[in-house]
């Protein structure tokens, strides 16, 4: 089985570790006090966790507050599966392959997008 991995960094003010795991829960956020900076429901990755999910992914975060090296980079891994073609012997990845090569955009091919994790991995 194969997967896509999609990855999105910031460079905000980080969250802190002890925080990683609340934000996924439905109305938490980092910051809870009446004076805070940004404002938001905390629904928004309660609700991107839940649809990955669904579709057999996972999210994680890795975060830093540090003066010198603060923000975070969120990763979505989905799982990809071989479809059928119609012609039932080539699955879709290679028939997408196929014709973005024929029109010479091979590196425009949605099978042919790079991998990344938090990490470097």
């Amino acid at each position: 089985a194969f997967e896509q991995v999609v990855e999105v960094r910031d460079t905000g003010i980080g969250i802190p570790e002890s925080k990683l795991d609340d934000i996924f829960v439905a109305f938490e956020q980092v910051d809870m006090s009446a004076t805070r900076k940004f404002e938001g429901t905390g629904l928004g990755l309660s609700i991107v966790k839940s649809m990955v999910e669904a579709h057999g992914g996972s999210i994680g975060v890795t975060s830093s507050t540090l003066d010198h090296d603060h923000g975070s980079c969120f990763s979505v891994v989905l799982p990809v599966h071989k479809c059928q073609s119609p012609k039932g012997d080539e699955s879709t990845a290679q028939i997408l392959d196929e014709a973005a090569q024929a029109d010479g955009s091979a590196n425009r091919s949605p099978f042919n997008l790079g991998r990344c994790r938090a990490g470097g991995k």
